[in-house]
């Protein structure tokens, strides 16, 4: 009796335990919005755009129009940023947009909706 009860009580104990073991591999699941930073570069407006040849030649006809000499034209600012990111299921993506908001090179990001976002802003939706 005192074995068959020994057995039973280790036979629970197994049961219990091996509900607690895991088994292969641990890695949380794959995340499909999820990657890193590799590049970020400013981009113009006009891609097109090779050279500032037209400002320069506008800038020497307004001058002698005026009889003013030339003044070079200031460079225009960034009209957006391309992003590219390396997703964690090996593809790379690259996303045109208006800012940078807390992004940099190496760092974890998302693509969500056609942006990047920094991988620590993005909140679980309840």
């Amino acid at each position: 009796m005192r074995r068959i009860l020994a057995l039973a009580f280790f036979a629970a104990c197994a049961i219990v335990l091996s509900a607690c073991a895991t088994f292969g591999n641990n890695k949380p699941a794959a995340c499909a919005s999820c990657g890193t930073v590799m590049s970020i570069a400013a981009s113009s407006a006009t891609h097109a755009n090779a050279g500032g040849s037209g400002v320069v030649l506008g800038g020497i006809v307004g001058g002698v129009a005026n009889a003013q000499p030339a003044q070079p034209a200031k460079p225009a600012p960034p009209a957006g940023y391309d992003i590219r990111v390396r997703m964690d299921d090996g593809r790379e993506v690259v996303v045109h947009q208006a800012e940078t908001a807390g992004l940099r090179p190496n760092a974890p990001a998302r693509v969500i909706n056609g942006r990047v976002v920094a991988a620590t802003t993005v909140t679980a939706k309840p």
